[in-house]
């Protein structure tokens, strides 16, 4: 019986391998490309991610929006990020006119960033529409609809594959010598052929089957938002809570939010991220980080009157269960990020990793496919001497 089973779960190893490993390569180097986007185009987009520092103040956010939809009449503002810091742009999330009416699926949103002392668009960053289709290459194979299509589903499957393959790969090379380390994590490389590869892609997947678990556990919260809320809640123990629906149009003000801000927060703050196109509510919840935030997802919360600006409530990252901060920085856990920039490089180097293994999987069976030819033919020509 165990003898079956290790040849059922070998059988659809090498099957998924060969067939699903395809995408997961594609998706892999995709992401691996994205590793470090963001520094790339702040490095060369001088003039656009910053402008010169000015004798005069910024404008508030009221006014930036304003003067954006002067100059883009008909788009819809999603979301707006301010940084304090003197000289840096602010940067919009919008939905151009020419896409608004269409669904949320549809992924039609795009970024800009914004003259803080006169509201000027700027423009995107250098490379940010290459790395926005990299994106989309990652997440929805640039199939047609993106998000809204056949690709979605495809990467999701994907990641469910790279479950089973990381937890089959480990119970089939399981070695004799449980306790011996170099059994577990030192390859052969004195060998050659069929046995060098297997020791590589064995090894190799030892080292990485827990980052790779990580890629392919959260990889579908970016796509899934069910899936998001699921996972969320438990990791906090606690239900999920429903999306609001986004406003059909119009801004939300921003003004007073602003004030109350500014008057309660007094740290270090680099960011503030403000929504704007969503359902009316009392409140409104704006994301901030400061320069102690330990990456760039681990947003603090706080949620304000609308009308006041008076604080509702006000959540530190750093007082959330560990849970609750995987949860908030999900796309940090996702890119290695939590671990600072030596954590983002090992991630990059295992999404790397993983056209090796598509690599050295194809090299197995067409060895083994091979041996067999030859086998078979070694048969039949026995048969014809006869």
């Amino acid at each position: 019986m165990q003898t079956m089973i290790r040849q059922v779960l070998y059988q659809v190893h090498w099957l998924l391998g060969i067939t699903v490993g395809v995408v997961l390569s594609v998706m892999a180097l995709s992401g691996a490309l994205m590793a470090f986007d963001e520094e790339i185009m702040t490095a060369a987009s001088h003039g656009i991610v910053d402008v010169p520092v000015i004798d005069a103040p910024t404008l508030s956010p009221d006014t930036l929006l304003a003067r954006f939809l002067e100059q883009s009449s008909g788009s819809v503002p999603v979301k707006l990020t301010l940084f304090p810091e003197q000289g840096k742009s602010a940067r919009l999330i919008y939905r151009p006119r020419t896409t608004a009416t269409l669904a949320p699926d549809e992924d039609n949103t795009e970024g800009t960033y914004l003259d803080p002392y006169t509201g000027r668009v700027l423009g995107p960053a250098v490379g940010e529409r290459f790395f926005d289709t990299v994106r989309m290459l990652h997440r929805f194979l640039l199939l047609p609809h993106n998000r809204g299509g056949v690709g979605r589903p495809i990467t999701a499957f994907a990641a469910i594959c790279l479950v089973y393959m990381a937890l089959s790969g480990l119970y089939l090379r399981w070695p004799r010598r449980v306790l011996d380390w170099r059994a577990w994590l030192k390859p052969d490389l004195k060998r050659r052929g069929r046995i060098l590869y297997w020791s590589l892609h064995t090894v190799a997947g030892t080292w990485l089957f827990l980052i790779f678990l990580v890629f392919a556990i959260t990889g579908p919260t970016f796509g899934y938002d069910g899936y998001r809320d699921t996972l969320s809640g438990l990791l906090t123990w606690s239900k999920p809570h429903a999306a609001q629906p986004a406003a059909a149009g119009g801004t939300v003000h921003l003004d007073t939010a602003w004030t109350g801000f500014q008057a309660a927060v007094h740290t270090d703050v680099t960011s503030v991220l403000f929504p704007i196109s969503q359902k009316p509510t009392p409140t409104i919840t704006l994301r901030y980080l400061t320069r102690n935030s330990p990456h760039y997802r681990a947003y603090n919360d706080i949620s304000l009157d609308r009308v006041s600006g008076a604080i509702v409530s006000h959540k530190l990252y750093a007082s959330q269960s560990l849970g609750k901060q995987i949860s908030i920085g999900m796309y940090s856990v996702h890119r290695g990020r939590v671990f600072g920039v030596a954590g983002a490089i090992v991630f990059m180097l295992a999404a790397l990793m993983v056209a090796f293994f598509c690599i050295t999987g194809y090299l197995l069976y067409l060895d083994r496919r091979r041996k067999k030819a030859r086998a078979r033919a070694a048969i039949l020509g026995s048969t014809i001497c006869r």
